[in-house]
């Protein structure tokens, strides 16, 4: 099995809500198992957000199922490469890049001509 979901991630409050949901429904479309789509749907929910709160638009989501494993990749328009932030207890914000690290397989970064991909990749089967 091949499969890709691609998408321009619209400006808006909404758009973050919206893409999870949709993400969501193609792994369910794509019967990736439950756990495994519950740890994609999160770790693309922490680099859409990175996206819109540190990068620069316009700004696309690319997922792919090979059915060995799930990539994601978000692109922006930054050459700034995310870090993973040192966090306090109290602090509300600052551990996407740590959730990721937590739940995805692998992930890193590439820099493109005016582009910068965050991705991870999620193993299906082990």
């Amino acid at each position: 099995m091949h499969a890709a979901l691609s998408i321009r991630l619209t400006p808006g409050e909404s758009a973050i809500t919206d893409t999870r949901k949709t993400v969501r429904e193609r792994l369910r479309s794509w019967a990736v198992p439950p756990l495994v789509a519950q740890d994609v749907a999160l770790t693309t929910h922490e680099l859409v957000t990175n996206a819109w709160l540190h990068g620069d638009p316009p700004i696309d989501l690319h997922i792919v199922n090979t059915g060995s494993e799930v990539v994601v990749e978000v692109r922006d328009r930054s050459p700034r490469r995310p870090r993973p932030r040192r966090t306090d207890i109290g602090d509300e914000h600052g551990r996407g890049l740590q959730l990721v690290q937590a739940f995805a397989d692998d992930w890193g970064t590439r820099l493109g001509s005016g582009t910068k991909t965050v991705w991870c990749s999620h193993l299906i089967s082990p």
